[in-house]
């Protein structure tokens, strides 16, 4: 068994797809780790690229059963680490991440999760600069709660899960829910008395659509995500 489980979820990745292996293989380095790639259907060269790497590569059957929740659990039942990290394909991990949140889930046995920063890379739409401004606010207002890892109801954007809390709660995502499976996540979690808790440490640069906020809201709505 893997100490170290990195879930890559992928749809149509080609242009971000190496950057994210690169940094997973690289923040994997002096850990006993694996990295699953779960795709949920792609149709670009997503699946050649990711042969390429030390990974294993999975792919739902059926493309049009594709949303937000299949690829996070179809990864959860290919790996085999005793902690989970789940990381989008446009997305970029820190190499020092792992082991600081590895080393506080150890010594916090009562904490399911711990995340931290995601810096947005593109924010030429309204969306992403927005979260962006939101994630600025958040930190301002909070100020010196945020020296030390606080607790939180859910975890955007990727965090290092405790497999044992995981499978208390039975799986790791819905894979009917288009979207907020973090937050339906984390409510389980909680509900069996687990903590989340989020770091001010900087877990991942996210490269997400390099479209404008007009074409941006089209793609939304064409692809139910709105």
């Amino acid at each position: 068994m893997a100490k170290i489980s990195i879930i890559i979820k992928t749809l149509n990745e080609e242009r971000n797809i190496a950057r994210a292996l690169d940094s997973c293989v690289r923040a994997l380095e002096g850990h006993d780790g694996e990295i699953i790639v779960a795709d949920s259907g792609s149709t670009d060269r997503t699946i050649d690229v990711a042969l390429g790497y030390p990974a294993t590569v999975v792919q739902v059957r059926d493309s049009t059963e594709g949303r937000c929740g299949v690829g996070p659990q179809l990864g959860y039942q290919h790996c085999s680490g005793q902690f989970v990290y789940v990381l989008d394909g446009d997305m970029e991990l820190h190499p020092e991440f792992l082991g600081y949140a590895l080393d506080y889930l150890e010594r916090h046995a009562d904490v399911a999760g711990l995340g931290g920063v995601i810096q947005e890379m593109r924010t030429q739409n309204m969306e992403f600069a927005s979260r962006q401004v939101r994630a600025e606010r958040y930190i301002a207002r909070h100020g010196s709660m945020l020296e030390q890892p606080h607790e939180m109801g859910y975890l955007a954007g990727g965090a290092l899960y405790r497999r044992s809390a995981l499978d208390d709660v039975g799986y790791l995502s819905d894979r009917n829910l288009l979207g907020n499976e973090e937050f339906d996540l984390g409510a389980r979690l909680r509900a069996r008395g687990w903590k989340l808790v989020r770091s001010n440490e900087t877990a991942a640069n996210h490269y997400s659509h390099d479209k404008g906020t007009f074409s941006l809201l089209v793609h939304r709505l064409r692809s139910g995500m709105i």
